[in-house]
């Protein structure tokens, strides 16, 4: 009976630990760093140009590719709901590290507070969905004055970017945990999980350093890329997986 009698008072003293002293709505703009992968099989990238591009030339970028090859993003959000209940999350992701997921979505979710001494501590569950333009950066090339063709685009001595990449939209389940300072300031961690729905087919983008660009698919007839000394036949990466994210919120309370 005892144990029962300090399990039943532990519970009453968390429940009356949630959420006291906080108004009810808030909007909040937050900041952050956001971390994923994209998962790669393969390590000896190859690229060569056939007669089709007027000129024979093989580019090896013998790179060695780490699996999931990790990038880091700039994490924007704005926020508003309710301290205890439903919340909404407008956000953006943009690659800081030359490749990764350019993301844009809404997230809806529900917000739990727990007072922790002077700390409020929010915990959101939420599910989000966004379109992502995702790249990988292949390399860079050097085309001399002889220049080559790439699908009735002349290239002709400038510096050619190389990334293979899509458009797709995920669904990503989110856990976020924010240390609330004063009703003021928050610090964030969160992890998710983007699936992806449906997407274009990954192809390979060409562009110069004046911006001219040419998209072709892997099979294109003007060159010949290989990893691992195989064509890709669908995609060259998966970008489903974990996402892990760390930033700042700063909050502005409504009645």
């Amino acid at each position: 009976m005892n144990k029962f009698l300090i399990i039943i008072f532990f519970a009453f003293t968390c429940f009356q630990s949630i959420g006291q002293g906080l108004t009810e709505k808030f909007t909040s703009f937050d900041i952050g760093l956001v971390s994923g992968g994209l998962v790669i099989d393969g390590s000896d990238l190859n690229l060569s140009f056939s007669e089709n591009s007027i000129r024979e030339l093989e580019y090896n970028f013998d790179k060695k590719i780490n699996s999931p090859e990790k990038y880091i993003a700039l994490d924007i959000a704005f926020k508003w709901g309710k301290y205890n209940g439903l919340t909404y999350s407008l956000f953006l992701n943009a690659p800081l590290s030359g490749f990764g997921k350019n993301k844009a979505g809404l997230s809806v979710g529900y917000n739990y507070p727990i007072e922790i001494g002077i700390f409020d501590l929010l915990l959101r569950p939420s599910l989000g969905f966004s379109g992502v333009n995702t790249n990988f950066k292949i390399g860079s090339i050097a085309v001399d004055t002889f220049g080559i063709v790439i699908d009735d685009t002349d290239y002709v001595d400038r510096n050619v970017s190389i990334k293979a990449g899509h458009s797709t939209c995920y669904l990503s389940p989110k856990f976020e945990m924010t240390f609330l300072i004063a009703q003021k300031f928050g610090i964030m961690l969160s992890a998710s999980y983007d699936y992806a729905v449906n997407g274009s087919e990954q192809d390979i983008d060409f562009t110069a350093d004046d911006f001219d660009s040419t998209a072709l698919p892997f099979g294109s007839d003007f060159y010949n890329f290989t990893i691992d000394g195989n064509t890709p036949t669908g995609d060259l990466f998966s970008s489903n997986g974990m996402v892990y994210s760390l930033g700042i919120s700063s909050y502005f309370n409504r009645e």
